[in-house]
């Protein structure tokens, strides 16, 4: 990274000492706000370089169902993997950067190749609190990196039912001719049993016929996704 030695150890120390970022409250929907936390000027530095770090030189890729903070890929590319079907089911995941603790991220380095003293430190460079904050350019990366055996999973439950499945960032989206209450209660098994929790009142079944939203755009029309009303 062209850092010396021990220059992660002190962000580390400096994340951990509650100093080296401020927070923000950005306004979300409905009138709520979310947390971001805003690193200084050479912390972000830091973990922006550190970032680009980890996508060269970890042995991971995210899968083709993610699309979420992924290059070349987008709300786009998510939305299109959906148009035309008969029934599509988006679920929510409850503060899914927060939810991913720094054990997790420390499991999730090793598995691709690190050391356990290097996920150590690395893990606590990107946390805050122990759990992955909103606002860290380092966040999205592990947060697919953390999900990654999940993403194994409901892909592979997916092509067992003749399904698509999508996900950008913590909206999951499935998609197909035929989706059950059944079905998604397995689906919903499926996600619980890893550790996540569903926000449940953003589960949504979306009929052919009916409106059809996937990342905020129209997926009714066979011929691509567009902005509703346009």
């Amino acid at each position: 990274m062209g850092y010396p030695p021990g220059t992660l150890d002190k962000a580390a120390r400096i994340f951990d000492s509650g100093a080296g970022y401020s927070q923000l409250k950005v306004p979300s929907k409905r009138g709520r706000f979310r947390r971001v936390m805003r690193p200084t000027t050479a912390l972000d530095a830091m973990l922006k370089l550190l970032r680009q770090c980890l996508e060269r030189e970890l042995s991971f890729s995210p899968q083709d169902c993610v699309h979420g903070c992924v290059k070349k890929r987008g709300i786009l590319s998510n939305a299109r993997v959906h148009l035309g079907q008969k029934v599509v089911l988006r679920l929510d995941i409850r503060r899914f950067f927060e939810s991913i603790s720094l054990q997790q991220v420390k499991s999730a380095l090793q598995a691709g190749g690190l050391d356990e003293d290097s996920a150590l430190l690395l893990g606590r460079c990107t946390t805050l609190d122990g759990h992955l904050p909103v606002g860290f350019s380092t966040s999205p990366f592990l947060a697919n990196l953390v999900f990654d055996p999940t993403d194994s999973v409901l892909r592979s439950f997916a092509l067992e039912h003749s399904l698509n499945y999508t996900r950008y960032v913590d909206d999951l989206t499935f998609s197909g001719n035929y989706i059950d209450d059944e079905i998604r209660i397995q689906i919903e098994s499926l996600i619980e049993a890893h550790g996540w929790t569903i926000q449940n009142k953003k589960t949504r079944f979306m009929r052919a016929g009916h409106a059809q939203y996937v990342t905020g755009l129209s997926v009714n029309d066979p011929s691509g996704p567009h902005i509703p009303g346009m």
